[in-house]
């Protein structure tokens, strides 16, 4: 993917950089003072001719402004488009006016400043910053695993960041590894049959050899005390009375072994307290409850035939000096992989009676996030980047 110099737009605050995806199409990001980046456009062309559309998480200034055409926005964004497609190099980096362009790094992880005008991107409390411990949701376009083969390479291919919300890590953290494994079952008649069974897939199934084992096994099981015990079975086999072989005081040795059947995926569940102190904090904490119902909601196709999986979160524990490379990413607590949010409750009252603040905020806010990873662990994902691992 190319990627144009960094421009502004007329009359806003903040920088912006297009990213061309493919030949016909690619977005725009508004560049955070954070280090995060908020798509706020895609394009397309269609007949010779560019189309912009704006994003459900773009501002609605820009929104509007995009579709009036104001002040030479689409003029703007085009001439971004050419350049990320390396037909022009006509945008200055607004960090060096005056320079040929540029571009600085993008750092998700970067020391949480303050809040800028994006919609998406949500801290709280107002003052929270990277020298706590602090727990970080990244929302991103799922990307499917497809027909033909499993997406194995999901976490390290380049993500359509949502927005973010950072929060102070909750009091209860946990994690419960899960592995299925269920109990089995091969009495000794199951098994001849198998025998016998393996012969035909080999091709050397001999119907006189067949017989001969069953009738076997037939006087091998009625001899002495089993004999009533086979019958019961035989019986249970036609009348379908359920554990009629227990009646005689002994059954068929069933062989039972707990026995592996599949990996299971990882539930995580968080649990938030938040009781804003200031006009802004209840802002902020009321974008925070719409930013995760906004994100975990299905798409509607707008020929209404079809349905699209909702976005998904990538989540982090961070602490002072972590950086983007992961090599401080809290050590001491373990590792997501990317989750899917199956599961959101707001509790409006946790007081136990309805009070608000003179903007009609409630005085307090609890959520409960019920996640569950995309895909299962395999022995493979423990590397030696982590002391602990996921």
């Amino acid at each position: 993917m190319a990627e144009s110099k960094q421009y502004t737009l007329p009359n806003t605050e903040g920088r912006y950089v297009t990213v061309s995806v493919t030949n016909q199409s690619g977005e725009v990001y508004r560049l955070n003072n954070d280090g995060t980046r908020t798509i706020y456009a895609d394009y397309f062309v269609e007949n010779g001719n560019t189309v912009l559309e704006s994003s459900t998480f773009s501002s609605e200034e820009f929104q509007r402004n995009l579709a009036q055409n104001s002040q030479g926005y689409n003029r703007t964004v085009s001439n971004s488009i050419l350049d990320a497609s390396g037909q022009t190099n006509s945008q200055a980096d607004p960090n060096n006016p005056g320079a040929a362009g540029g571009s600085t790094s993008v750092n998700a992880n970067q020391e949480i400043t303050e809040q800028t005008t994006s919609i998406t991107n949500f801290k709280y409390p107002e003052d929270l910053s990277l020298d706590q411990d602090v727990i970080q949701f990244t929302a991103v376009k799922y990307i499917p695993p497809g027909l033909t083969q499993q997406n194995a390479s999901r976490e390290t291919q380049n993500r359509t960041t949502e927005g973010t919300v950072t929060l102070p890590i909750q009091a209860q953290i946990t994690d419960s590894n899960i592995v299925g494994w269920g109990e089995g079952e091969l009495d000794e008649i199951t098994r001849s049959v198998l025998d016998t069974s393996f012969e035909l897939i080999k091709g050397n199934f001999d119907q006189n050899k067949f017989a001969q084992n069953l009738q076997n096994a037939a006087k091998e099981a009625t001899k002495g005390q089993n004999k009533d015990t086979t019958l019961a079975i035989l019986a249970e086999k036609i009348v379908g009375i359920q554990n009629l072989q227990g009646r005689t005081g002994g059954i068929l040795n069933p062989n039972l072994e707990l026995l592996f059947n599949g990996p299971q995926l990882r539930p995580f569940s968080f649990n938030f307290k938040m009781t804003p102190r200031t006009k802004k904090e209840s802002q902020q904490v009321r974008g925070i409850i719409k930013f995760f119902k906004k994100n975990m909601a299905v798409k509607k196709d707008e020929n209404l035939l079809f349905l699209r999986a909702p976005n998904t979160f990538l989540i982090k524990y961070l602490g002072k000096n972590d950086d983007e490379e992961g090599s401080n990413l809290k050590n001491a607590l373990n590792k997501i992989k990317e989750c899917a949010l199956v599961g959101f409750d707001v509790n409006y009252t946790p007081q136990g009676s309805y009070m608000t603040f003179e903007d009609g905020s409630m005085v307090s806010y609890i959520i409960t996030l019920s996640f569950k990873e995309l895909v299962p662990l395999y022995d493979k994902d423990y590397e030696n980047d982590h002391p602990i691992g996921f």
